[in-house]
């Protein structure tokens, strides 16, 4: 279930919308094989969309696709015994709110802006339903490298906000108290507005160790700033000093330097671990073709290719080469195989058996498990679109109005 929450706080929020009057139109709308949808329930998931990102020129259409595929899935569920508690329904709101850095009331927000508390437990359940219809009812979760590596070289490159500054660190103790420090501020203060490099204050006055290199601090992201450094610096140009900072023990001047960013960029070339058994022609190409032949139907996985490398010279187990760097012939081939299969290949001098034994894009490992969770979200997001288009198919669903 965790895995699915990434999706549903990626959809949110976009709380900023005022409250819209309505009429409540208990009126029927859609039939769905037994059961009705009514006007009111359409208007009120159309809000709860727009809460979640829907244009409102959208909102009404989405709603009603939402609420017919809700109904089918709720039908399904049902028959296998499937169902969603009011816990559940809960602690995956705290969730989504935690996620989506809101307050721990999240259903109380909604419902301040129009939206009723079953329209709020319907679209959160319906999405759990959905996710979980799809895990028992699917094809395997299992993603392969191929899926994997697609998925991968979609992902942006991640861009981290940041922050440089540098500080004089005027300790009380080495003044002889708060108002002698606070009149050396003032004296360095005078200084730096005479021309003085703040650097070179810092090198004389600070007594922060980073005083040795000019005051200067590494780069800080914004995101994870201390809230009074970013009070202090709120407003300022790069160069400007802000208010100074009184702490138990000293007072620190903060300067702006200036604002940047660090991109990371995720690896895009693929790398694949593959054997090469190779068979020269010296008995003639169609001999070492033929030879080649009975080498696939003999040989057909990787672990038994690689018995056979010293016994044909010239063959090789290549690991964990980059795609770039192959000749583009073998390149070629490669692409056209699977993971786990084998393939000829003709060369001048003779003719190669190719074993692909691995494809994959090596992500630093702290990324590994979100890598994973999205490819895994994509491919049951798919799922979902695929057995809910045959629950449509074999339904009745009738407009009334």
């Amino acid at each position: 279930m965790k895995k699915y929450l990434a999706t549903l706080i990626a959809s949110l929020f976009f709380l900023g919308f005022a409250a819209p009057s309505y009429s409540a139109d208990f009126s029927a709308a859609y039939r769905v094989n037994s059961t009705v949808i009514t006007n009111y329930e359409i208007e009120q998931m159309s809000l709860m969309l727009q809460a979640t990102g829907a244009s409102s020129d959208s909102a009404h259409s989405k709603a009603v696709e939402f609420l017919i595929n809700d109904r089918l899935i709720r039908k399904e569920a049902a028959r296998i015994g499937l169902d969603v508690d009011s816990n559940t329904i809960a602690s995956t709101l705290d969730t989504m709110a935690g996620g989506a850095g809101k307050g721990p009331d999240l259903k109380a927000e909604f419902i301040s802006r129009g939206i009723d508390s079953s329209t709020v437990d319907t679209y959160v359940s319906s999405q759990i339903l959905k996710r979980t219809y799809a895990e028992i009812r699917g094809k395997s979760n299992n993603v392969t490298a191929e899926e994997r590596i697609q998925n991968i070289q979609s992902i942006p490159d991640q861009i981290t906000k940041t922050v440089s500054v540098s500080e004089i660190v005027i300790p009380y103790a080495e003044y002889g108290g708060r108002i002698p420090a606070r009149y050396q501020r003032k004296l360095i203060m005078e200084r730096y507005r005479s021309g003085e490099s703040f650097a070179q204050l810092a090198r004389e006055f600070s007594r922060s160790e980073t005083g040795k290199n000019g005051g200067a601090i590494p780069e800080i992201p914004l995101e994870g700033l201390n809230p009074q450094l970013t009070s202090i610096i709120s407003g300022l140009n790069p160069g400007a000093i802000g208010r100074p900072i009184e702490t138990e023990g000293a007072i620190i001047l903060i300067r702006l330097n200036g604002y940047g960013e660090n991109r990371r960029s995720l690896p895009r070339d693929p790398l694949v671990s593959y054997i090469d058994l190779f068979i020269n022609n010296s008995n003639g190409l169609k001999a070492s073709s033929q030879e080649a032949d009975n080498l696939l139907a003999e040989v057909r996985t990787c672990k038994h290719a690689k018995a056979k490398i010293g016994v044909l010279p010239n063959s090789n187990f290549y690991e964990d080469i980059p795609v770039s760097t192959l000749s583009s012939g073998v390149a070629l081939a490669l692409a056209r195989m699977e993971t786990g299969t084998s393939a000829k290949f003709e060369r001048e001098t003779g003719t190669s058996v190719l074993y692909l034994c691995d494809r994959q894009i090596k992500v630093p490992e702290e990324l590994q498990q979100a890598v994973n969770s999205r490819a895994v979200n994509e491919s049951l997001e798919s799922q979902m679109d695929g057995l809910l288009r045959d629950l449509r198919a074999s339904a009745k669903i009738v407009k009334l109005q």
